[in-house]
């Protein structure tokens, strides 16, 4: 290689730098910090820290719906009024009555900047959107939150949230990613073609489903608008052990936050997150259903036809911005299948046999 030619190297080189250290300089604190908090993020949360919610008062048991004057949004949030009233037990609306009589609402394009299209304030009681189809999304939010101000904690649906500058780093706020997924499921369930789904939320959606299945469509959206989280963790502890369902809780929790982190793509401990968070719900499910094969509440072909079914619905692999993750191996599926066809098999010669995964 020739001077000259090293020259115009360092040239170049040192040109091109001058437009890139700017950049450099700024991503590099940035992938520190996403790899800092992706690693805290791994460790499983105590159930100690999942707060207890306290029975509230019901303050009003009907919605003004003159507050909300006679545009769009008022028109919205009658049709969100009647399908709570229609469609959700009214013992689980303290909050949403609660809430709604007091809220502020408005459009306001200035959510964009945050890169959303709606966002819900727990602590205001506040609901901001720059498209009105977002309002049916936060009007969940809203009708499934309470705030404690002693506490300084925000219990929203699935999630626990803690309004302190220190909550980020000690891993306190948790279930934030199974809330959105719920958040987003019955949006689209009651407001189909409303509102566009959130592509974004399509892991949550998916995972919150099956976790409803294994739960129960009733209890889960009682839980859910009593912003009962450690309900919805003592109801799986039924079919897992406590240490697998923070796990699971974890898991989601790590994949929704950090699925969009630019620098994380291929990261071990994404894909061990989003394997577990699959293994899990697959375990639990086909426990409860081997349960229920003992009780005798279900015959040995609804249980192989259910337990397919739910395979089925978990997919097998997921896209985050172009990388896809393959969690469901051709081994495991095959796992599974030998053991729905061994207990398929083994019906009713040994229906006493408790458990599929033994311990």
């Amino acid at each position: 290689m020739d001077s000259q030619l090293l020259q115009n190297i360092s040239y170049y080189a040192n040109y091109l730098w001058t437009f890139l250290e700017p950049i450099i300089l700024l991503i590099a604190p940035r992938k520190i910090l996403s790899s800092y908090m992706l690693h805290k993020d791994f460790k499983p949360k105590n159930i100690t820290k999942v707060s207890i919610p306290v029975e509230l008062k019901q303050k009003y048991s009907s919605v003004d719906l003159n507050a909300f004057g006679h545009g769009r949004i008022r028109e919205v949030v009658k049709d969100f009024v009647d399908v709570m009233e229609r469609e959700f037990p009214k013992e689980a609306l303290a909050n949403f009555y609660n809430n709604i009589n007091e809220a502020k609402i408005k459009r306001n394009a200035g959510v964009m900047l945050i890169e959303s299209s709606g966002v819900y304030l727990c602590k205001k009681n506040k609901i901001n959107v720059s498209a009105i189809s977002s309002l049916y999304h936060e009007l969940f939010h809203l009708a499934s939150s309470s705030y404690d101000p002693e506490a300084k904690l925000a219990r929203a649906g699935f999630s626990q949230v803690y309004h302190t500058l220190t909550s980020p780093f000690e891993g306190v706020n948790m279930g934030i990613g199974l809330n959105e997924g719920y958040t987003e499921l019955l949006t689209q369930r009651y407001f189909d073609g409303k509102c566009k789904p959130n592509k974004y939320y399509r892991f949550e959606v998916n995972v919150a489903s099956n976790v409803e299945k294994i739960v129960g469509e009733e209890e889960m959206k009682k839980l859910y608008l009593k912003s009962d989280l450690r309900g919805l963790i003592e109801n799986l502890k039924q079919y897992a052990s406590e240490e697998e369902v923070m796990q699971f809780v974890n898991s989601v929790d790590l994949v929704s936050r950090h699925s969009t982190d630019i620098f994380l793509f291929r990261n071990s401990k994404m894909k061990a997150s989003i394997t577990n968070v699959y293994t899990f719900l697959m375990k639990a499910y086909l426990t409860k259903l081997k349960r229920q094969l003992e009780e005798g509440a279900i015959t040995i072909n609804e249980f192989v036809d259910q337990a397919t079914e739910y395979i089925k619905a978990l997919k097998t692999k997921v896209k985050f911005f172009g990388h896809t993750y393959n969690y469901m191996t051709v081994e495991s599926l095959l796992d599974v299948t030998k053991e729905i066809v061994k207990i398929q098999e083994e019906y009713p010669k040994n229906i006493a046999t408790s458990g599929i995964y033994k311990k």
